[in-house]
This record gives structure tokens, sequence and C-alpha cells, in this order.
């Protein structure tokens, strides 16, 4: 018998009991595949994912519906992207909701590739994983939080501090302490602590050798200073051009939709690109999304208009009424004022405020409100063929605790199942096995 133990019961953790059970049982390999979970439950940030509704995966665009490759470009970075390129052709997103619908979840696809249950449920996504995981023989053992994993010649034992497996431990000092040819660990990242996800794998992986990249927020929104348009917290824009600015530098610039919050700035433009954004650095927004030509559009406006408003006028430049308003404001302009008595440098001030509004980041989020985590297990420890540690045989990562972090759409649940699926498969590998000697 070989036996798997995985730490965490998430999306990666669950994905990865199933693969390992039910390869084992195909090469005729008898198992004993144990989920250890620090909840009382299993999948509380799974259960979060898509405001509840569970955006599984991204089906892509037509053309190349499906397509691996075109998810390898929704990553943090390049060396993220060759990792995933295995694991994403292992178990693909077509096969996700292939995975899903013979469990019974049917699935949507809607307009712009996200795929969701079609009950829009998150809960109906953990209830299938988790009968999957009866029905293959999987224990899961709540309330168990690993303390300890240590290696030894042939496995590793586990201490955790809330004995659930009698049968297969030796008790000292109150720890209950079990052994295991294989472990996966797959206990997340360190966002939305209350669920769980603590930043455990993180000292689990430190602890038996691995490197760990720094870990920060990621998928957030984030809080400025002086926040000049709180005022009009709630009023969204499409497809705008956002850039990050560091020590007078252009870091990037990139363009998507942005909404104006309380205390900042989010949606998919902040959000997507929250893990290059440092505090102290300046987000210059372009709301006109003409740069150069706005000023000649505006002025070509303001003269064959001589007797309207300039706030008016300025709308018709594309730039919504209440940001007109606040632009005209801030740069001390009467908006009722005639565009006929406009001077220059007015007409440059407004011009600057609508192509390069800035604002300086005081915070780029936290732990507790980003999406998932950047940072985690370093990749290059990592063989991206089997999820296995180039450093410790026997050892295998799946999910958030890697390195990796994707943008919002479905990619991180992809990446959560994809490499929790090789994790598990390569767990299970009958030559490894047999290498172990049975």
């Amino acid at each position: 018998m070989i036996s798997v133990a995985i730490v965490g019961a998430g999306p990666a953790g669950l994905s990865a009991a199933i693969s390992a059970a039910e390869t084992a049982r195909a090469q005729g390999i008898p198992t004993n595949v144990v989920i250890f979970e620090k909840n009382p439950e299993p999948g509380r940030k799974l259960l979060l994912t898509g405001s509840g509704q569970c955006n599984l995966t991204n089906h892509g665009s037509e053309s190349g519906f499906g397509d691996p490759e075109q998810f390898l470009s929704h990553y943090g970075s390049r060396e993220q992207s060759r990792f995933l390129r295995t694991a994403f052709y292992s178990f693909t997103s077509i096969e996700t909701m292939d995975f899903f619908s013979d469990m019974g979840v049917s699935v949507t696809v809607k307009d712009d590739g996200k795929v969701f249950p079609a009950s829009l449920r998150a809960s109906d996504v953990l209830e299938a994983l988790i009968h999957r995981c009866k029905i293959s023989g999987i224990q899961i053992s709540y309330s168990s939080p690993v303390k300890k994993i240590v290696q030894h010649r042939n496995g590793f034992s586990l201490q955790t501090s809330q004995p659930k497996l009698p049968s297969q431990s030796k008790k000292k000092e109150g720890v209950e302490k079990m052994f295991f040819q294989k472990v996966i660990l797959a206990a997340g990242g360190s966002t939305y602590p209350f669920t769980g996800s603590s930043g455990d794998g993180f000292l689990l992986s430190g602890s038996l050798g691995h490197t760990i990249i720094p870990p920060k927020p990621a998928l957030s929104g984030v809080i400025v200073s002086q926040h000049s348009l709180s005022a009009l917290s709630g009023i969204s824009f499409e497809n705008i051009v956002m850039s990050i600015w560091r020590d007078g530098k252009k870091v990037m610039s990139t363009a998507g939709d942005m909404v104006i919050t309380h205390t900042g700035f989010s949606g998919p433009v902040v959000v997507n690109n929250s893990r290059s954004i440092e505090k102290l650095d300046e987000l210059v927004f372009d709301f006109s999304f003409q740069e150069k030509d706005f000023i000649q559009k505006l002025q070509e406006k303001i003269q064959q208009n001589g007797t309207s408003q300039i706030s008016t006028v300025v709308q018709n430049c594309g730039i919504p009424k209440r940001l007109t308003d606040k632009i005209l404001e801030f740069s001390g302009i009467d908006s009722t004022g005639k565009c006929a008595e406009i001077s220059r440098k007015n007409l440059r001030t407004i011009a600057e405020s609508c192509t390069s509004w800035k604002h300086t980041v005081a915070s780029a989020g936290k732990f507790s409100n980003a999406m998932v985590t950047a940072g985690g297990v370093s990749l290059k420890e990592v063989n991206s063929g089997t999820m296995q540690s180039r450093i410790i045989p026997g050892l295998f990562f799946a999910g958030e605790v890697l390195d990796i972090d994707g943008k919002t759409g479905g990619y991180n649940l992809q990446a959560a199942f994809s490499t929790g699926m090789l994790a598990g498969k390569g767990a299970a590998n009958c030559l490894d096995y047999q290498s172990m000697g049975k």
C-alpha cells in the first residue's frame, strides 16, 4: 500500500487527493489517502470565490476555446507561465468543465469566457468535490492543523495537534504523529486568513528547506493618500489607461476597466496589476484614452462652441459629467464659464487632468481583503512536470502555496485544479511507488 497525505482541503488539495486515489486505483495499487484540514469544514475560501458563485475556469476566446496557451499570458510572470504549461496541458479548462459536469455540476459560460456552475452556487462545487473524495475512499481529517513535517528515509512523519487516525499514529507528548510515504502541500497562501489561509504552507515548506518568495497581497484594490476623487466612489470607467510610476520612472502602462472607491481604486485594470504596485508609487490615469490627441480634440471643440459652457464641451469629449465637474473644481475653473473665455493655461490644465490624473499609493492591498497571494514556494525548486520537490523526493506542491498568481476570471482556480491533479498523479505514480519498495 502507498500512503499519501495532503495538507489542505481547498480546491488544490481536494483535486490532488482525488487524482492520487484514482491514479493509484487505475494502476491496481492500494492506497491510503488522507487530507488534513485545519478548519472544522473544508473549502472555506472556495465558497467565497466569484462572490460566492465560483468562477471555476475560463473558456477563452473564439480564436481558441479551451486552448491552454491562452492561459499562459494571464499570470504574474513569464516564469509562472512556463512552469504552468505542463499542468495546463495535463488538465485543461475543458477537462475541468467535463470533470464537474460528470459529477452532476452543470456549468455555464459567460460572454467574457468565465465559467460558473449553472446554479451560480460555490457550495455545489465544493459538495461535488467532497462527494468524489468519499466515493474514492479518501479520508478527510478536520480540525487537524499540521504543525510539523519531518523527512525520513522512506517517507514523512506529520505532527498534528488534533489526533484523528489512532490506528496509524504514535503519540508523543500529546502530539499526534502519522507516517506517510508521500506528502502534498496544498495549504494555500496568506490571503483571507479568516478562511484558514494564514501562511501555514509557507512555514512548512520553509522548514523543509524550500525557498519562499516573500508573500504579498495580489488581486486587490489600492488605497491612495489624499484621495481627490473619493466623492465619485462607485463611478466606473471602461478601458482607460493606467500607468505606474516609481522614483520618476514608468514601471508599466496598461488599459482596462476601473472603478473609483471611497479609499482608492479597484476594477480589473487595478486588481490584475496590483502585484506590480507598491506603496508610494504614483498611479496616473488617462480618462480620455486619447492622450496627445485629446488636447487637440478639446481645443477644436472649444473653438467651434464658443458660447457653450466648458463643462458641456468636456463631457462631449468623452469625460463623464461627475468627473468633469470634479476636474474643473479641482482646477479652479468655473464649470459654467463659456468656452470663448477659457485661457490657454486653463485649457492645458483641463487636458492634463483628463489624461494624467495622479494619485500616490498609500497601500497596495492587505492580506485580509486580497483575493490571492503573490509569492510562495520558489518554482525553481519544483519539477513542473510532476509538482514534486527538486530538493526532497516524495514532497509535492499544489495551488496557491506555490509562487503563482493569476488574473481574475477563473485563472487562479484553474491553476489550483491543474497543479492539484498533476501533483496527485505524481504522488501516486507507479514507477515512483515501486522504487520506494512495497
